[in-house]
């Protein structure tokens, strides 16, 4: 809708539209008489009603421009009544609100899980006692002379062989187990005429495979054999 549309709209709704206007000279006039004059003149009445109802006229039709004003601008307000800078509120899509997923199996090197290795095992020999061969041991010979010596406990006797678990290694290569298998048919028994015992500790010393007697091998707890050791090693 146009200004010139607004226009002819309140004209069409102005109910003093087929009166004639009052001339302006006739309108000072009476403006003037009415200041001047103190005693009302005999048609004051008549001129008092006229006023009256072009004063009732005129509000009425101020009434009706400011009605169709009104309704021009509720005609041609913009739809969208949001203030200038502030974006309309739209109703929000439901946001989809993330659920905790499943920890997920994290796969693991895998370690190969070391095979057991066998226990390595040094194997001795002892002749059956002998008798008026023997010297008095020396920590000399003993250092120079043996070339496998250790400390063990005896875990197990089987017929002719006996079983010693090494517990420190004072010569010789490194080893786990020591079998000293006795070659006659007399007692398992150290040169010397010691015998072995189960749970029993043994300084023992070798040469080339076999067992040296004669006080350089016996139970680990006497005095001489254990100052003859710290001696020699």
């Amino acid at each position: 809708m146009t200004d010139d549309d607004l226009w002819a709209r309140l004209r069409r709704v102005d109910p003093a539209a087929s009166l004639m206007p009052i001339a302006p000279d006739r309108v000072s006039r009476l403006l003037e008489e009415t200041m001047t004059d103190a005693t009302a003149p005999p048609n004051a009445t008549a001129h008092r009603a006229t006023i009256g109802r072009y004063r009732f006229v005129a509000l009425a039709a101020a009434a009706l421009v400011a009605l169709a004003i009104a309704s021009g601008w509720s005609l041609m307000r913009p739809q969208n009544t949001t203030p200038a800078g502030i974006a309309a509120a739209t109703p929000s899509q439901p946001t989809a609100v993330a659920t905790p997923s499943k920890p997920t199996a994290v796969a693991t090197p895998s370690r190969a899980i070391p095979t057991p290795q066998p226990p390595s095992i040094t194997r001795l020999t002892a002749a059956g006692r002998e008798q008026g061969r023997c010297q008095a041991p020396s920590p000399q010979s003993l250092a120079t002379q043996a070339d496998f010596v250790f400390a063990g406990r005896v875990t197990g006797i089987s017929g002719d062989v006996v079983t010693l678990q090494v517990t420190h290694l004072y010569k010789g290569a490194t080893t786990d187990v020591v079998r000293v298998t006795q070659e006659d048919d007399t007692a398992v028994e150290l040169l010397g005429g010691v015998s072995f015992a189960t749970g029993e500790k043994y300084l023992v010393a070798s040469f080339e495979g076999g067992v040296m007697g004669c006080g350089y091998s016996g139970v680990a707890d006497t005095p001489d054999l254990q100052e003859l050791y710290e001696r020699a090693f």
